[in-house]
């Protein structure tokens, strides 16, 4: 019971963040303790579960980007530097792709 609440408070934080995989962790826990005490609910939240998991791993990377949003671009001088780094890295592989 306790190991398929921390699976589903994993996976919802490796795609969304730790409070949401906090918050589906513990609804996760009290379906759970549910199912033990009423009687045959427990088919329905173990499926619910499994119909979970199965969408937030097939479906995880679209549902991240859409909670990410727009960041704000970074300010500094190691930004700077960074945005510096990738313009150097994208001539070498230009480069490094034309001579072949």
């Amino acid at each position: 019971m306790l190991l398929l609440a921390l699976v589903v408070f994993g996976v919802t934080a490796w795609f969304v963040g730790l409070r949401p995989g906090g918050f589906a962790g513990v609804v996760s826990l009290l379906a759970l303790v549910m199912a033990d005490v009423v009687d045959s609910t427990a088919l329905a939240v173990y499926a619910l579960h499994v119909l979970y998991i199965g969408g937030m791993i097939y479906l995880g990377p679209k549902v991240s980007r859409l909670v990410a949003g727009a960041r704000p671009e970074p300010q500094g001088p190691a930004a700077q530097v960074g945005r510096w780094l990738k313009r150097g890295r994208a001539l070498g592989e230009a480069l490094w792709k034309s001579r072949r």
